[in-house]
């Protein structure tokens, strides 16, 4: 399941590329509840995205860019978790507007 946050009707959604799974699975501290493979977490990402659509929400996918994020969490002092990718996928939904469409 995509890590969530809300701003208004717009809603972040943690993204991954497939090309930095295996560091997504490395780095990450809670990797053990993330899917095992990107192709799996790619299909319950895009059945979430169509759900929430469905609920007239208007969903942002955030990409997490890994060195950008991990230094994120060094200059915070977090733990490169669940919690942190969703304070970080706020963070850049707050720096880059969006237009809806």
């Amino acid at each position: 399941m995509p890590k969530l946050s809300t701003s208004g009707s717009e809603i972040g959604v943690a993204w991954y590329r497939e090309s930095d799974w295996a560091r997504v699975k490395s780095q990450f501290s809670d990797a053990a509840d993330l899917h095992d493979t990107y192709e799996q977490w790619h299909r319950d990402t895009e059945n979430a995205i169509k759900e929430i659509t469905a609920l007239g929400h208007f969903v942002i996918p955030v990409t997490i860019d890994i060195d950008d994020f991990i230094g994120w969490c060094m200059v915070r002092g977090r733990k490169r978790d669940g919690k942190a990718r969703s304070e970080y996928v706020i963070e850049k939904m707050r720096a880059e507007p969006h237009v809806k469409k």
